[in-house]
């Protein structure tokens, strides 16, 4: 004669788990379209930050400087490198403490990208290594702050079921944005502005439509908690 054994029920005192949490506040449910949303998007950020990092910045270096090409590549890729590395945390702390109307993370994702493609452009342009030196470092803390925002949303919107999965393909988007970014530079060229504003222009593209629509539910001041500096 089997025995029954009683099942307790869920014990309602525990924390509801973030990805249940909003998707019963926004109405928006993770699934394939939204994956594939988000994995593109994360290539569209790294497309247009990778293919300058990696190709296109030391053709305009050269350009600008060809006698000290060496030495000026070195001093534009080290000014980037410095700001990423202060901007990634501080705006992944801002973004995490955001109570913006517009979302906690679509702002840092779709401001970062329009102002790190600006930069971008401003490169292709610029008539000196100071101007590049600026505007690669403007480029970094853009997108930068994007890649923050968009890396958190994993962790709070993706359930752990899924987690795993996505988490492998994150993981491949650098490698597919510098694929991609170099298989772009060649059919466009490397001749004029061309070379910086096909990859920016392609990567903005491949995140508008997760960008767009990404459902947030705006938190409160007490929620958040105040920001501190550690």
């Amino acid at each position: 004669m089997s025995e029954t054994v009683a099942v307790p029920p869920p014990d309602s005192r525990l924390p509801e788990p973030a990805p249940e949490r909003l998707a019963r506040l926004t109405g928006q449910r993770v699934g394939v379209v939204f994956v594939v949303r988000y994995v593109v998007a994360l290539i569209g950020i790294w497309l247009a930050l990778i293919t300058p990092a990696s190709v296109t910045l030391a053709l305009r270096v050269g350009q600008i400087d060809p006698a000290g090409k060496a030495g000026s590549l070195a001093l534009v890729a080290s000014v980037g490198a410095a700001a990423a590395l202060v901007a990634n945390p501080i705006f992944g702390a801002l973004s995490d403490r955001s109570t913006s109307r517009f979302g906690q993370r679509r702002p840092f994702i779709l401001g970062g990208v329009l102002i790190g493609c600006v930069a971008v452009l401003g490169i292709g342009i610029a008539p000196s290594i100071g101007l590049v030196a600026v505007g690669w470092a403007v480029a970094q803390v853009s997108f930068n702050a994007a890649v923050a925002a968009a890396i958190a949303i994993l962790p709070e919107r993706v359930p752990d079921a899924l987690r795993g999965r996505v988490s492998g393909f994150m993981g491949m988007t650098g490698q597919v944005g510098v694929v991609g970014g170099v298989y772009l530079i060649q059919l466009v060229g490397t001749g004029g502005a061309g070379m910086f504003v096909w990859p920016a222009v392609l990567g903005l593209v491949l995140v508008l439509p997760f960008v767009l629509t990404l459902r947030e539910s705006p938190r409160t001041r007490a929620e958040v908690g105040p920001l501190r500096a550690e």
